[in-house]
């Protein structure tokens, strides 16, 4: 399933793709930010919380605190899909002067000495696909949100 979407960054929505690897797991809305996530385990304070707590700094489009964002300056479209039978999420960013890049975003889990590994790790690899985009990357973690 394809998701596109315009770039509406001050619009709250529930369209959100999921990541994870039965250890942790994160949501990711469809401006490829997650705006939630709770690390170390499920059941700890969230570290990415800006989908119930989403302040917006004026004229910067990305909330004050609790974010991670690969922001692709003067983006116009968002196409989410999820790769063939994984959970890793495939976003392309694109513009309108033709420049795209793909944001894959996945929790690794993997077998080491006969038992399943999952680390407490997202992984969020950026790829050019044509042009020359220009990216701003924010990682605003909140602390202490359920204290």
């Amino acid at each position: 399933m394809t998701v596109t979407t315009t770039a509406s960054p001050r619009v709250a929505s529930l369209d959100l793709g999921v990541i994870g690897n039965c250890s942790i797991a994160a949501l990711i809305d469809r401006r490829a930010h997650i705006v939630w996530g709770c690390f170390p385990r499920f059941d700890r304070d969230p570290v990415f919380c800006s989908l119930i707590d989403n302040q917006i700094d004026d004229g910067d489009a990305i909330p004050k605190k609790g974010v991670f964002a690969i922001k692709m300056v003067g983006m116009t479209r968002c196409e989410q899909s999820y790769l063939d039978n994984t959970a890793i999420l495939s976003s392309v960013l694109s513009d309108d002067q033709g420049n795209a890049l793909e944001i894959l975003d996945f929790a690794p889990r993997f077998v080491r000495f006969e038992r399943f590994f999952r680390p407490p790790q997202l992984v969020r690899r950026v790829r050019r696909i044509s042009g020359r985009p220009r990216i701003r990357v924010v990682v605003k973690p909140c602390l202490g949100l359920g204290e």
